[in-house]
């Protein structure tokens, strides 16, 4: 996560890439992106085609060099070019579900509507705490993060193996989670009282039947 937003800084646009895809699909996403340049650890590089060089991000090389760097502000000095809020800030895949995955560039414009929207509609603050649970290659990725970042609340990363039920529950609970983004049948393998502080819920993804918003309206912003 801080190297997707770290590269937005530097001007450049990220396309993120679930590691757990199979491997043809991670090829055609780096050449029809064109990407140049990958950011990954050492456990999926040899899983990772090499159209592309790869950063390793915790090879000892990378990080006695990151060690010397500069943690001041990106500007428009240290680009190539200045950056503009109608640049690509990130490309994103569809599922493939139609046919062949088909690429969608969001502009840092976008990213800056968005950001705006979701801290004023979905009543984000410094305190809110909001869970993280998509696979980086799905946009609602970039909707959870966004909500999180765009009122400097704090991101809560469930655990890759935590799908739903009881397990979920616990990660919510113990972490105290106000605001969640879930597809409904994740939500319907939870219940109201194992989440108390959760405030705000959205769910997305398929159809949610209208039972399941009357179990959890009461008492949630949904």
């Amino acid at each position: 996560i801080t190297a997707v937003w770290a590269t937005t800084r530097t001007g450049a646009a990220f396309v993120p890439v679930d590691p757990t895809y199979p491997a043809d699909r991670i090829a055609y996403m780096l050449d029809d992106s064109a990407a140049t340049l990958g950011v990954t650890v050492a456990a999926h590089l040899e899983h990772l085609p090499r159209t592309v060089q790869w950063l390793v991000l915790d090879d000892d090389e990378i990080r006695d060099d990151l060690a010397h760097r500069s943690t001041g502000p990106v500007t428009d000095a240290d680009r190539a070019a200045p950056l503009r809020p109608d640049h690509p800030a990130y490309l994103i895949y569809t599922s493939g579900s139609t046919g062949r995955p088909k690429g969608v560039t969001v502009t840092h414009r976008g990213l800056g509507n968005l950001a705006a929207d979701e801290r004023h509609h979905l009543r984000v603050a410094p305190d809110s705490r909001v869970s993280h649970l998509a696979s980086p290659s799905f946009d609602a990725s970039i909707f959870e993060q966004m909500m999180a970042l765009c009122a400097g609340a704090t991101l809560v990363l469930v655990p890759s193996e935590v799908y739903g039920g009881e397990d979920l529950a616990a990660v919510l609970r113990h972490h105290r989670v106000s605001h969640a983004f879930v597809t409904p049948t994740t939500l319907a393998s939870l219940y109201p009282a194992q989440v108390p502080d959760l405030q705000v819920l959205l769910v997305a993804g398929e159809a949610c039947p209208p039972e399941l918003v009357t179990h959890w309206a009461d008492g949630h912003r949904m």
